[in-house]
């Protein structure tokens, strides 16, 4: 059986040392500790270096949210922040070093918000400047990447082998299609939808709620289909 700790202070949470369980289904809050003596004596090992290399659930018990699930094979590197109801997947692989030359050992970790689903072999890297986010009630498919640093809205979709590069600010109900590619340091506007094995270079400024595709990847149309299009249009007015 593998044990985990961590010193933190998320939502309702009192400030503490929470123990968690690895088991066949992934991770489970085992109990809680006041200090880390306790913790010490009963798992046997050096909190000052182990409670640097874990991860914890940020789970509210005012409410009835159920917990995250995360899968055994899955790898979360330190610091990484996991809201309720949110499922990661198979092999993904989250918090590792941002791919930044010179900034390797800067990492400060991921915060993933509640709702959102991570699916098989996603990788997704700590941040360097800051933590990486990705918003509440996100679907993240196979094999996409995220860079660190980047900040992912809510209700983004990010489709199947997909790559966002380093500090890409994403706003909320965004779609990226199949193998589309993003550049670093870019930011997609609102409502965009970004089609499949688009190459989004340095240069292209998004416009809320309009669709981009191609190589590299230009204006196509209006993004009519996404749910908030009526609303938008009449704000615009």
């Amino acid at each position: 059986m593998k044990y985990k700790i961590r010193k933190l202070k998320p939502r309702n949470y009192p400030e503490g040392f929470y123990i968690f369980k690895k088991g066949l289904f992934g991770w489970s809050l085992l109990k809680e500790f006041d200090d880390c003596n306790n913790v010490s004596r009963l798992v046997g090992f050096n909190t000052e270096h182990e409670g640097l290399e874990c991860i914890f659930k940020m789970t509210n018990r005012n409410t009835k949210t159920q917990p995250a699930y995360i899968h055994p094979t899955a790898v979360l590197g330190p610091n990484v922040i996991v809201g309720d109801n949110v499922y990661i997947g198979p092999y993904c692989v989250i918090g590792t070093p941002p791919e930044w030359e010179g900034r390797e050992g800067d990492g400060k970790g991921v915060i993933i918000h509640d709702g959102t689903r991570i699916t098989d072999l996603v990788t997704i890297h700590a941040g360097a400047d800051g933590p990486t986010v990705i918003g509440p009630n996100c679907y993240i498919l196979a094999h996409a990447h995220i860079g660190h640093d980047c900040k992912i809205g809510a209700n983004v979709r990010i489709s199947c082998h997909a790559s966002i590069g380093g500090h890409t600010v994403i706003g909320d109900g965004v779609n990226v299609g199949l193998n589309a590619v993003i550049h670093q340091r870019q930011t997609i506007a609102e409502g965009v939808m970004i089609g499949a094995q688009a190459m989004v270079t340095k240069g292209l400024k998004t416009e809320p709620y309009k669709v981009y595709a191609g190589n590299p990847a230009k204006y196509l149309k209006e993004n009519e289909r996404h749910h908030n299009y009526t609303i938008y249009m009449k704000d615009s007015i």
